[in-house]
């Protein structure tokens, strides 16, 4: 399962009616110079406990001409879980489960499961960049186009 979050150049560069080589050069730039920054804020909005869902989050330049555009993904198959969360189920031993709790061995057959919190990361830190970044980076390709 691959989870992945892309913005599109023509979500960019929308009304404007001339693509001269130079614009599109500047937007490539300008897609690149978003990747990083994106998946360093998808990174911060995910929890930390091993660090292995956030150093999953990958970022690449896919597509051509109007359909250029920067895709933020990971492909590690729980990530979904920290995405959208899980609700109360019920944790079935085969045939027990043994865990540790406050330095005693604990063994039983089931565990009821409160669920987990939808940490979202990639909505989070995509939504930022929407907001504020693509403003920006509208702004700089109307200079390089002058």
């Amino acid at each position: 399962m691959r989870i992945t979050v892309t913005i599109r150049r023509n979500t960019l560069i929308e009304g404007f009616t001339k693509q001269s080589r130079k614009l599109l050069l500047a937007t490539d730039e300008g897609l690149a110079k978003e990747g990083r920054p994106g998946q360093r804020r998808i990174r911060y909005h995910t929890p930390r406990r091993t660090g292995e869902a956030q150093r999953s989050v990958k970022w690449e330049l896919v597509g051509s001409g109007q359909r250029r555009g920067v895709r933020w993904y990971t492909d590690l198959d729980r990530f979904i879980f920290l995405e959208d969360g899980t609700r109360p189920h019920k944790i079935q031993g085969n045939p027990l489960l043994a865990f540790t709790i406050g330095g005693r061995k604990v063994v039983v057959r089931s565990v009821n499961h409160p669920g987990t919190p939808a940490y979202e990361p990639f909505r989070k830190g995509t939504e930022t960049l929407r907001q504020g970044r693509v403003p920006l980076l509208r702004r700089s390709l109307t200079q390089a186009m002058q």
